[in-house]
């Protein structure tokens, strides 16, 4: 339990309500935890807000749209277990 973040970065070329993106590591949190588990969450919280009909920004009937350097605090809570070895790094 922690107050973390992480930044996240869509691959070029994907689409935004395809989920496929980069998710960094909580930042600040160095304990053990299922990355594929995290990243998917994260993935699919983040395509809610943004795609064709997002509750943030809307990119309906537009093709090719770059946004660059975009900073979205928006707090979002969920529980997953974590097991393995703590993180070395």
């Amino acid at each position: 339990k922690g107050e973390y973040y992480s930044d996240i970065k869509q691959i070029v070329g994907s689409t935004y309500s395809s989920g496929n993106m980069e998710v960094s590591r909580p930042c600040g949190y160095n304990g053990p935890y299922d990355h594929r588990i995290f990243s998917d969450e994260i993935a699919g919280y983040f395509s809610k807000l943004v795609n064709s009909s997002g509750s943030t920004i809307s990119l309906g009937g537009v093709n090719n749209v770059r946004m660059m350097n975009n900073t979205f605090v928006m707090p979002y809570h969920f529980q997953f277990e974590a097991e393995g070895p703590a993180a070395s790094w």
